[in-house]
């Protein structure tokens, strides 16, 4: 009898510290000048309580800022066919700016942008799921800064143009009055 509870305890230890294997994250691919990101595995309910793997959920994401780009733009969306895939958003945000939503119910959408990049940047998507859907959107960087290569060779052109002005024969003219 000892023994039966003991290996009790322990199976209900183990559920307990558990994590959940299907739990969705939000990964980025960013190649500039845009990138996307999507839901791997299933959008769960994780916020408040929860009926199966329906009801609301929060998710983040982050990622880094690509090298000479001061400003993203994004756009995120889901369509489903049933209400387990289905998702609806309540609140987007990138940076702390927030989405205009446009629920639509199968076919939900939102856009946001363009915004100022940060070293890191956050994402944050709240809403409803049925416990079975994703989501994806597209991300556009714009602003960018031109390399030093770049400066070098405008600069060297303007210096051009000024030697030309200067280089240029003075022409006179005479008038004469009767």
């Amino acid at each position: 009898m000892l023994r039966k509870t003991l290996l009790a305890l322990g199976c209900a230890a183990g559920l307990g510290f558990s994590a959940n294997a299907q739990a969705a994250t939000i990964v980025f691919d960013i190649a500039p000048p845009g990138g996307s990101f999507q839901t791997v595995g299933a959008v769960q309910c994780n916020v408040g309580p929860c009926i199966g793997n329906a009801g609301n959920f929060s998710l983040t994401g982050t990622f880094d800022a690509p090298a000479g780009f001061l400003d993203v733009g994004a756009s995120i969306t889901t369509f489903s066919l049933t209400s387990l895939n289905n998702i609806d958003f309540t609140s987007v945000t990138l940076n702390g700016a927030t989405f205009a939503l446009s629920p639509t119910g199968n076919f939900e959408f939102g856009d946001v942008g363009p915004i100022a990049l940060q070293a890191i940047n956050t994402l944050v998507v709240n809403g409803y799921t049925g416990g079975g859907g994703g989501f994806g959107g597209s991300l556009a960087f714009a602003g960018a800064i031109p390399e030093p290569a770049t400066w070098g060779l405008m600069i060297l052109g303007f210096g051009a143009v000024g030697a030309a002005m200067r280089r240029r024969e003075k022409v006179s003219a005479k008038l004469n009055f009767a």
